[in-house]
């Protein structure tokens, strides 16, 4: 059973993103589930990536910021990991409390704002362990192209699967996301 607030963190790589980094932000900070850690890690950025994610650092709690030279969009990820797993050096401190669930936010894309309860309330319905679900593809402007559920596009929304199905799903498609 999932406790009633539990807290998900949430990593973001970022590398020069500025044009899409603030949208991507603010649907964050605006998530109906409010009891997030948001690990931004700046993998070098040469842009203005890295002041823009300071002002969230600067004025909202639950953001907090790794910079680390380019490694790449893995490497930023597994520091975030490590960061989560209390693995840095004395000079981040360890995290704030125990995660319950981790996801992954690319900085160039954005959340609806209930996605992380919604998520939530799948992962309690279910007692599931992970939750998968499909995207919106926009042009610059917000307009959706298309929708695109990756592998799972032959499996009915809400269906639940079992890890042995996850894995023939996945040997038989493309997946396109972490």
């Amino acid at each position: 059973m999932i406790s009633k607030f539990p807290k998900v963190a949430i990593i973001v790589p970022i590398y020069n993103v500025e044009n899409y980094l603030e949208r991507c932000l603010q649907s964050l900070q605006k998530q109906t589930h409010q009891n997030l850690l948001i690990v931004l890690i700046n993998d070098g950025s040469t842009d203005q990536s890295k002041e823009i994610a300071q002002r969230y650092v600067q004025t909202d709690s639950r953001f907090m910021l790794i910079d680390q030279q380019n490694g790449g969009l893995s490497h930023a990820r597994n520091k975030g990991l490590s960061f989560l797993e209390g693995k840095l050096s004395s000079s981040y401190p360890p995290p704030p409390i125990e995660i319950d669930f981790l996801s992954f936010v690319d900085s160039d894309d954005y959340l609806e704002c209930d996605c992380i309860e919604k998520s939530l309330l799948e992962l309690q319905r279910h007692q599931a362990q992970i939750v998968c679900f499909g995207i919106n593809r926009c042009e610059e402007n917000g307009a959706k192209i298309r929708s695109d559920f990756g592998i799972f596009e032959q499996v009915s929304k809400n269906q639940v699967l079992d890890g042995a199905e996850v894995l023939k799903q996945t040997r038989k498609n493309y997946f396109h996301s972490v």
